[in-house]
C-alpha cells in the first residue's frame, strides 16, 4: 500500500534521500520546502514519491525493485494523486529518477500512459559552473562562455 508521510514523519526516507543530488527534494525532507512524501511503507520504506511544490514534479528515491510501488503505484496515482493535481489545474508531471534503475519499473508502472523518457540538462551560473568540463553518467558539466555561445556547438543552442 502505499502511503502519504506526514511531514513530521518525512525523516523516515532520510536514507533514501541523502544519495539523491536533487536539492529541492532534500530540501522537502528536511522541512525547508513545500511539498508530500509517499512512500512504499509507512515506517520502513525502501521508495518514495517526492512530490516537489515549486517545480510542480516528482522526485522518486530508493529501491527500484520495491514490489509495493511497481504494484501500487500507478493505481494509487490515478485514484489520489492526479484527481488533486487536476482540481490545481496540472495535466502532466515529471517524475525525476536518479538511477537508470528505475526506468524499467516506471516503464512498467505507467506503460499504458503516454510516458517519455529524456536526459536533464542542468545550467550553473557564476562561480559554480568552474572553468572544467565534467563528464560521468551521461552527465556533461561545461562553462557556458562566449566562445561556447558563438560556436554553435550545442545541439540545444535556442534553449541555452
Amino acid at each position: 500500500m502505499i502511503t502519504e508521510l506526514n511531514k513530521e514523519d518525512f525523516y523516515k526516507i532520510r536514507h533514501l534521500i541523502d544519495p539523491c543530488k536533487n536539492i529541492e527534494a532534500k530540501a522537502i525532507v528536511d522541512g525547508m520546502n513545500p511539498g508530500r512524501v509517499y512512500a512504499d511503507h509507512p515506517t520502513e520504506p525502501t521508495a518514495a514519491l517526492i512530490w516537489i511544490q515549486g517545480q510542480q514534479g516528482f522526485q522518486i528515491v530508493g529501491d527500484a525493485r520495491s514490489s509495493v510501488f511497481a504494484e501500487k503505484l500507478g493505481e494509487y496515482m490515478r485514484t489520489v494523486i492526479e484527481p488533486e493535481l487536476q482540481k490545481q489545474g496540472i495535466t502532466w508531471v515529471e517524475i525525476g529518477a536518479e538511477m537508470d534503475t528505475w526506468d524499467d519499473t516506471l516503464s512498467a508502472i505507467f506503460g499504458d500512459r503516454n510516458i517519455s523518457a529524456e536526459n536533464q540538462h542542468v545550467f550553473c551560473a557564476g562561480e559554480q559552473a568552474g572553468a572544467v568540463e565534467f563528464q560521468a553518467n551521461e552527465i556533461t558539466i561545461r562553462s557556458i562562455d562566449r566562445e561556447l555561445l558563438t560556436s554553435r556547438r550545442l545541439e540545444n543552442h535556442s534553449f541555452v
